[in-house]
């Protein structure tokens, strides 16, 4: 019986994808171009074909134009020396002929023979300029809900927040209530990207239609709840931690739906876990919240994060962990906030190995500056 399929060769069917696909040996000389590479980037086969991507082709940069032809920030170069797959497609932008540049997910996996050893690695890229023009109106619609000045009172309150993708799952909010506390909110939608944001799009929602509640935190929480509830699919759920600080006595109230724990640093140096006290948001839809008291010393801080700074994994796999969090907090300075936000960033991504993280990360501290002596 006659096969039409038997005659077509491998690459002809490479050539017909959508995707642009090119094999590297392991010093990343490139070995094969399919013609959808060529059409995305403007780079012929016999312009590239014998050549590396840093020989001035496609040059890959991440969105803060940090070049990543580099050992150890290669997407195709660390799945090559890690001997794994990457677990989800990374956007990075690609030098095309004409010299400008065009945004790609890319993904990247190592190449092996017929015993299994490695012995190059291929990707595979598409053209993401549709989607990466409508990411950036979601990040700005995102960027418009988040925006806020923040006390800087007796009560102080810095964010880092670095999503992994242009928006993130990630949400926080401070307001001063007429009674003079602050609410504060830090949120954390499971997963990223587009999805997760737009459950902080309704968070944001939430938290103006149920701002009578912002002074009492177990019911919040609950009203919260109660609203995800018919938004919950599948596995998706939201941790939180919301709490109420006098700027006056110092008086901390709070409640935590399955988030990381809070540390809590006195004036003594010594450090308080503060454990979740119930479930994520959307897990259970009558559950009763509740809340518990801490006091804000004078000269002592409190530090929230969401799961990417705690989950943060190593290339062996290792997360980095409550400990490291602990060690950070317990040596920083409370003068010196923005000084910890920067040694904790830092500190992650020295950890992962890597030029960012691979979940969104959020990171507030509430600080309350020590009395300063009279002379």
């Amino acid at each position: 019986m006659f096969d039409p399929f038997e005659s077509i060769q491998p690459r002809a069917i490479l050539d017909h994808t959508g995707d642009g696909i090119y094999v590297v040996d392991l010093d990343c000389r490139i070995l094969y171009w399919n013609r959808p590479a060529e059409v995305i980037t403007g780079w012929k086969a016999e312009d590239v074909l014998g050549r590396r991507c840093r020989d001035d082709i496609l040059i890959h940069v991440d969105r803060a134009g940090v070049q990543l032809c580099e050992p150890g920030l290669c997407p195709l170069h660390r799945a090559m020396a890690s001997e794994q797959t990457a677990p989800a497609p990374m956007v990075v932008y690609a030098q095309t002929k004409a010299g400008g540049r065009v945004p790609v997910a890319v993904s990247v996996a190592p190449l092996r023979d017929e015993l299994g050893k490695i012995i190059g690695g291929v990707e595979v890229f598409r053209d993401e300029t549709e989607n990466e023009v409508n990411r950036e109106k979601a990040r700005l619609v995102q960027q418009h809900a988040l925006a806020g000045d923040l006390p800087d009172g007796p009560v102080r309150f810095k964010v880092l927040y670095r999503p992994h993708d242009v928006v993130g799952g990630d949400y926080y909010r401070v307001q001063t209530l007429p009674d003079g506390r602050h609410a504060f909110l830090l949120a954390d939608v499971a997963g990223h990207g587009v999805a997760a944001a737009l459950y902080t799009m309704t968070l944001h929602a939430l938290w103006h239609d149920h701002h009578q509640a912002l002074s009492d935190p177990s019911l919040f929480l609950g009203r919260l709840n109660a609203s995800l509830d018919p938004l919950t699919v599948g596995d998706s759920f939201t941790t939180a931690f919301f709490g109420l600080v006098d700027p006056v006595s110092g008086q901390l109230v709070y409640a935590s739906a399955g988030h990381p724990p809070a540390l809590l640093r006195r004036v003594s140096g010594e450090v308080e876990v503060l454990e979740p006290l119930d479930l994520a948001l959307g897990m259970l839809p009558d559950l009763n919240f509740r809340q518990a008291g801490a006091m804000l010393e004078p000269g002592g801080m409190l530090v929230l994060c969401s799961d990417g700074a705690l989950e943060a994994k190593s290339p062996e796999g290792e997360e980095f962990g409550l400990q490291r969090l602990w060690r950070l907090v317990a040596e920083a300075d409370p003068g010196r906030i923005d000084l910890l936000l920067e040694r904790l960033e830092r500190a992650l991504l020295e950890h992962a190995q890597s030029i960012r993280l691979e979940d969104d990360l959020a990171v507030m501290v509430v600080v309350r500056p020590a009395a300063k002596a009279h002379a």
